[in-house]
């Protein structure tokens, strides 16, 4: 409903606008769709501090360790993730949640770790730094800040490419997968606890080295300007 309300007036500001700042990704191409092309389209991602880059240590952790953040609503796609967890569970991985989830939407396993919500950054990384892999199965996204802050602590990705998720998640940095695809996440699931370490290892440096050369707020700021200033001389 909300989705349905917003269209005609988000639409409407679109063709209304000289430039338009995207995320990238498939929100460019759902910009240009909505406005025909009409309206440059300034892609300017989001970006992440620098601290969170430091002392980084790619370490893999066996059995392997994965980390979801985020709270509980259906476009997250936890009730896809539980129902691969309950399929595969053998006590062969870890499994942190991060966020709000309520009880009854929680899998009752001994090596899956409900933390609640965390507002405190240094707990995040703490708990990032011994994952291996961030789950992102959602139905619909931007640029979830989730993926970056994984990322920049080393964590290879799963995630379904939405939004503009496929900027960051790639082969080279983790698994891309269309949402709402139960036997793919199953599937991916299960290549992530089987995966040799030197792959998984390679994955986790290239997700770290992706965010350290081209996503921290230093180099967002200097994409925004030259996108600006491109703009005014035009």
């Amino acid at each position: 409903m909300e989705q349905f309300l917003f269209r005609s007036p988000a639409r409407y500001c679109l063709n209304k606008a000289d430039y338009a700042y995207s995320l990238g990704g498939k929100l460019t191409d759902i910009i240009d769709r909505e406005t025909d092309g009409n309206t440059d389209i300034l892609q300017t991602p989001i970006g992440i501090e620098d601290y969170w880059l430091e002392n980084v240590h790619l370490n893999i952790e066996r059995p392997r360790r994965f980390v979801f953040i985020g709270r509980y609503e259906k476009r997250k796609g936890i009730d896809l993730l539980n129902n691969v967890i309950e399929k595969n569970y053998s006590g062969d991985f870890y499994f942190d949640f991060i966020g709000p989830i309520p009880e009854e939407k929680r899998v009752d396993f001994p090596n899956v770790y409900y933390h609640g919500a965390i507002y405190e950054e240094n707990r995040i990384i703490k708990i990032l730094n011994q994952g291996d892999v961030l789950f992102c199965p959602s139905y619909s996204e931007g640029m979830p800040t989730v993926i970056l802050e994984a990322m920049s602590r080393g964590l290879a990705v799963v995630a379904t490419d939405v939004g503009a998720v496929n900027c960051l998640v790639s082969s080279q940095t983790g698994w891309l997968i269309e949402p709402g695809d139960q036997e793919l996440l199953d599937k991916t699931f299960k290549e992530c606890i089987n995966i040799g370490e030197e792959e998984l290892i390679d994955k986790k440096r290239a997700a770290h080295q992706l965010i350290k050369e081209e996503y921290t707020w230093t180099n967002i700021a200097k994409i925004n300007k030259q996108a600006i200033l491109s703009a005014v001389e035009e």
